[in-house]
């Protein structure tokens, strides 16, 4: 794991941020390694606002020792378990800082990741989400990282679609979403909402191409718990960004899209096709709808990949796909393959 080279403090030391983490129930080494991954940071002036939410484990006893050393930290404890989104929501309404960064009990912030994240919204100040890539940690070792779109078209084309920001290494703008957007309790994707709100409410989004946050993979996350609700949730979502976007499409075509992006369920010729046409059309409704019907397409080529990889597609005529007309040649290649295979 990368360690900092520098106990040099953020040039930007004046700018005083918030980081806010729920915990519930986390295993122990967990919780000290993020609660140390945040205290270490290169950037010092921050509040480290974190909520105990109930837990019947020592999380509390562990939040405490740590807050008895370092005055940064602030201790929420719910009594009760009273959920993430209310928690998220309460911390949001208590921080203070310019900047909100999100963190959770289980991962791990590289070192600089206050500083570079400072650095670059102080740099653009029209951005009011701002997250980053991530590495992920499995087992104690750092596998592959994600490449998420960075720019606010690219994202928001994403989330018409699918989940385009790793809710851990999101930072808030705090003018931006104070009087805005809050988390929805009725959601179990409730990151995937809140992005999807913020859109529809003209905020902007980007990513940092580095990345600045090891999200750690194991069987007690949310999306290993609770895979059914986190579709359901996700085809709601989908309907409301429709809705805003005057897209016109049938209910059957938003699930078959939902099985499409999490590619578990096998998918016919004829199912691929109505997936294709009703990528034309979100994307003849956003804003740049030739560069969006690119970005579709580049989507498109690599999740068709993904399902031919794992048996479950079939094609028999790769030109019934008219997404791809908009397609760069190597995804046209990418699309053609998999048509042999």
């Amino acid at each position: 794991m990368k360690k900092s080279n520098s106990n040099k403090d953020s040039v930007y030391q004046d700018v005083f941020v918030s980081v806010i983490m729920p915990t519930y129930n986390t295993e122990a080494d967990y919780l000290k390694c993020a609660i140390e991954s945040v205290l270490k940071q290169t950037h010092s002036n921050f509040e480290f606002i974190i909520t105990v939410d109930g837990s019947t484990n020592n999380d509390l006893k562990i939040v405490s020792t740590y807050a008895k050393k370092d005055k940064r930290i602030q201790i929420i404890d719910n009594g009760i378990n009273k959920g993430l989104v209310y928690s998220l929501n309460n911390m949001l309404a208590h921080s203070t800082g310019k900047y909100i960064f999100r963190m959770d009990a289980d991962d791990i912030c590289f070192h600089n990741r206050l500083e570079t994240v400072i650095a670059f919204l102080e740099k653009h100040p029209n951005v009011d989400i701002c997250g980053s890539q991530v590495r992920y940690l499995c087992d104690g070792k750092a596998k592959r990282r994600t490449f998420l779109p960075s720019d606010d078209q690219s994202i928001k084309c994403l989330l018409a679609i699918s989940n385009a920001l790793a809710h851990p290494t999101v930072v808030f703008r705090k003018k931006s979403i104070e009087n805005t957007v809050r988390y929805n309790s009725n959601e179990k994707s409730e990151d995937y909402d809140l992005w999807v709100d913020s859109c529809i409410n003209g905020l902007t989004f980007s990513n940092i191409n580095s990345p600045l946050l090891y999200y750690r993979i194991h069987q007690n996350q949310t999306i290993s718990k609770y895979k059914k609700e986190l579709v359901d949730s996700g085809i709601r979502i989908r309907k409301k960004m429709y809705r805003y976007l005057h897209v016109d499409c049938k209910e059957e075509d938003i699930v078959l899209l939902s099985h499409f992006i999490q590619a578990t369920e096998r998918l016919s010729h004829s199912d691929i096709k109505r997936i294709s046409r009703l990528l034309i059309k979100i994307a003849d409704s956003v804003k740049e709808p030739i560069r969006s019907k690119r970005f579709y397409a580049h989507f498109f080529s690599k999740r068709l990949l993904l399902l031919k990889k794992n048996k479950l597609v079939s094609i028999s005529n790769y030109r019934d796909y008219t997404i791809m007309r908009y397609g760069a040649w190597y995804d046209r290649v990418i699309v053609f393959i998999c048509s042999l295979l």
